[in-house]
């Protein structure tokens, strides 16, 4: 029956043909269904992917099962969910869940599209939409079921009780906490006999290496679907033509030498250009530059630090630029993956190899663009553990690789002399890939004392606030806005030290004056949010619809 489901999504989508690779994927799920419970699926960006999801999808409406879809990006979330509306058009049948969007609460709906973190809070019995009222019970109530449990096991079995995919999974393996939290999923699919798919474009061999190594004992229950070479697929993707060109650049000057690289393209007749950068600073910085010399008609801006309305009018009006003859897109790596978007010119800054992968996935992506050009630069020595947001090493090792192989490097095939996964391979291996088995069984403990959510709770304190990321989020809003805008605490901690974080307004929409002594790191300033009802901490931050939120100084942002 796979098979006839994926045949349906195809004429669904007016696609002409079947990719190999996609149809031995789902012969695939069809034969082994029922002996596994992991899949972890290694495909091309811009191979077609998503129809393995939209086929489960259709496969879970007419069976009458249920399907969470999870995504590491809100942005990945929407784009799939307008291709699933196109198969499953039962607005009760099909629904949305994450920050600010209450389509499916506790992910009840059969079909259900969220992120990585609102599927671990669920999972683990704290749905989001209980998370408050659950944590001020447990605080004031010292952890007896005195206070409200929220609807704990309501939330444990929306989940157990679902087929799991999980998209760009690329995206959850460079942190300890996030591998971890994979590592429990498997073994709680195996446990509960769930289905997971895991699916990303870039999965070095050391990466599958440690999951067989790791979970020795699931190696049965796990199988891995690398990609199969497809010769029509390879022989379009090496007919595209463009040389990739590595320079350093000085940050004095580098905003005027990446505006002559975009300018010298558009002269030469290429007209869609798409410039990501590390930092949020660095965007505006260019999308300020660029647009004082060439207006804002053709010219977006996307990144991270934009209110929700602001943010979904953006990737409407990308939609919109998709058709027209020129554009510009000035981006951080929020448009690196589930933004289905092409470029003939494409310059980024130096990344890790996987993020390097993904953005060359937005460039000449679909099969009737043949030629472009494209840039890669970076900035100093790249000395230190960190370059700017990225790991330090894996762009040392990226750089290292490029420098000499950028010439012949082709960015849109893995598995040739000169594909993408030699890099890939280069760049990660064991070392850069850790699963705490310890905490692995800790947050499985939850399922065997799912009667006391004081468990569950104090894993998620002690996780300080994420089953699933090491980067905490605090909501802020600026001046005369009740619009929330997430940043990271790191920044939130560089406001507060410079005294602009001015209030904060709670979840009934007032406003108070805020007691700073008490947020002294993120442990204390999640328990301040927790107990104090507080929806965002107001800050003395310029916002503009076009720009998003200003802060001054905040260089490695």
């Amino acid at each position: 029956m796979f098979h006839e489901y994926y045949k349906r999504v195809l004429s669904l989508y007016n696609f002409q043909y079947e990719r190999p690779y996609l149809s031995h994927i789902v012969e695939t799920l069809e034969n082994n269904w029922d002996k596994k419970n992991v899949f972890i699926i290694e495909a091309p960006t811009g191979y077609g992917k998503s129809t393995i999801t939209a086929t489960l999808a259709l496969k879970t409406f007419e069976e009458g099962r249920k399907l969470i879809v999870a995504f590491p990006l809100r942005t990945l979330l929407e784009d799939q969910y307008k291709k699933i509306s196109i198969i499953i058009r039962d607005k009760a049948t099909i629904g949305k869940k994450y920050m600010h969007e209450y389509d499916s609460l506790y992910l009840i709906k059969p079909i259900t599209l969220t992120t990585v973190d609102t599927l671990s809070l669920t999972m683990f019995g704290l749905a989001p939409e209980d998370l408050n009222t659950i944590i001020k019970s447990w605080h004031e109530w010292t952890g007896t079921l005195q206070g409200s449990s929220g609807h704990y096991l309501f939330s444990w079995s929306s989940v157990i009780l679902s087929d799991i995919v999980l998209d760009e999974v690329h995206l959850l393996t460079d942190e300890t906490k996030s591998l971890t939290f994979l590592a429990s999923l498997f073994k709680h699919a195996v446990n509960y006999d769930q289905k997971i798919v895991l699916m990303s474009a870039t999965l070095p061999d050391a990466f599958k290496k440690k999951i067989y190594q790791d979970l020795y004992g699931l190696r049965d229950r796990i199988l891995l679907l690398n990609f199969e070479e497809d010769a029509d697929f390879i022989g379009s993707r090496k007919e595209k033509t463009y040389d990739v060109r590595l320079e350093c650049l000085s940050d004095a000057n580098k905003y005027e030498r990446l505006l002559s690289w975009v300018e010298d393209a558009l002269m030469c007749g290429l007209n869609r250009a798409l410039i990501i950068f590390n930092t949020v600073r660095d965007a505006i910085g260019f999308y300020e530059l660029y647009t004082s010399k060439n207006g804002t008609d053709h010219v977006i801006l996307i990144h991270s630090r934009f209110c929700e309305m602001d943010r979904r009018r953006k990737v409407e009006r990308l939609n919109q630029l998709k058709f027209s003859r020129r554009y510009v897109v000035i981006a951080t790596q929020a448009v690196e993956a589930g933004i289905d978007m092409s470029s003939d010119v494409l310059i980024s800054e130096l990344a890790p190899a996987n993020s390097l992968v993904q953005r060359f996935g937005r460039f000449l992506r679909y099969d009737d663009e043949k030629s472009g050009c494209a840039y890669i630069w970076y900035e100093g020595q790249l000395a230190g553990e960190r370059y700017k947001v990225y790991d330090g090493e894996l762009c040392r090792k990226t750089l290292e690789y490029l420098e000499k192989n950028h010439k012949r490097l082709n960015f849109h095939i893995p598995n040739t002399n000169e594909g993408y996964a030699k890099l890939i391979n280069y760049v990660y291996g064991l070392e850069h890939f850790s699963i705490d088995k310890k905490w692995v069984d800790i947050l499985l403990s939850t399922f065997t004392d799912f009667d006391n959510i004081a468990n569950a709770v104090n894993k998620f304190l002690e996780l300080e606030g994420s089953f699933v990321r090491d980067a905490e989020i605090i909501p802020v809003s600026p001046p005369s806005m009740s619009e929330i805008i997430p940043i990271s605490y790191s920044l939130f901690n560089h406001l507060l030290k410079n005294g602009l974080v001015t209030s904060v307004i709670l979840t009934d929409n007032t406003e108070k004056e805020i007691d700073v002594s008490r947020l002294k790191d993120f442990k204390t300033t999640f328990r301040y949010i927790i107990k104090e009802n507080v929806a965002s901490f107001r800050v003395n931050c310029r916002y503009d619809p076009e720009i998003g939120l200003l802060i001054e100084d905040s260089a490695n942002e």
